[in-house]
């Protein structure tokens, strides 16, 4: 049986360890569930014609993990494209994948300057590195303020791969979670930060179809 997903604040202290707490009301939009820590949450906001619906995150955040409510996979793939309207802050953008609650998931932050990206997992509320390479294209550079740019992870059994708009960046193995799991967002430092196009997926099998939600 799935562990049920708590409503609840991730505070992170100096050894690495993540203590829940109740979390305030407001924190997270219809159809999320919240793991934040700090003071940082996530808003719905208008979208422009045409275009799908964006979130918002604001304040500031030690750890921040908002897990999409009706979201379970095992072998797939999840993406959102994001931007900043202030580059200089020091925040880092990333997903989650296999959930098991909000103590226990995979995740990945990216830096804003564009030169570093990490896999880690949340076991019983404790955060250690996940084993991987790190690969920086050739050509690579900081992000740019205003413009949108894309993250995406693969996951298949025990491999996972993270994409930084369409070019791999990070690749790594994760044998913590093997049984399907939520996915979602994930952010360390201070808003504002906006996403769009949130979503997930079954990966095909080679020459198959992807299927997925938004």
């Amino acid at each position: 049986m799935h562990r049920v997903f708590l409503l609840a604040a991730l505070s992170l202290v100096p050894d690495g360890l993540a203590q829940p707490v109740r979390l305030p009301a407001g924190s997270a939009p219809v159809g999320w569930l919240a793991a934040r820590g700090d003071d940082g949450r996530l808003a719905d906001r208008p979208a422009l014609p045409g275009r799908s619906s964006l979130l918002e995150f604001s304040g500031a955040a030690s750890l921040a993990a908002f897990h999409r409510a009706e979201a379970w996979l095992g072998n797939g793939f999840v993406e959102v494209r994001w931007k900043t309207p202030d580059i200089a802050t020091a925040a880092k953008v990333g997903l989650l994948w296999r959930g098991e609650d909000l103590d226990n998931y995979s995740f990945c932050l990216m830096s804003m300057a564009g030169n570093r990206v990490q896999g880690f997992r949340m076991t019983d509320g404790q955060v250690s590195n996940l084993e991987g390479v790190a690969l920086r294209p050739k050509g690579s550079a900081p992000f740019s303020r205003g413009k949108w740019h894309t993250i995406r992870v693969e996951f298949r059994a025990r491999r996972f791969e993270v994409f930084i708009d369409g070019r791999k960046r990070f690749q790594g193995e994760d044998v913590s979670f093997g049984d399907p799991g939520a996915v979602g967002l994930a952010v360390e430092g201070r808003g504002p930060l906006c996403f769009e196009g949130f979503r997930w997926g079954i990966l095909p099998e080679p020459g198959g179809v992807v299927r997925d939600k938004k």
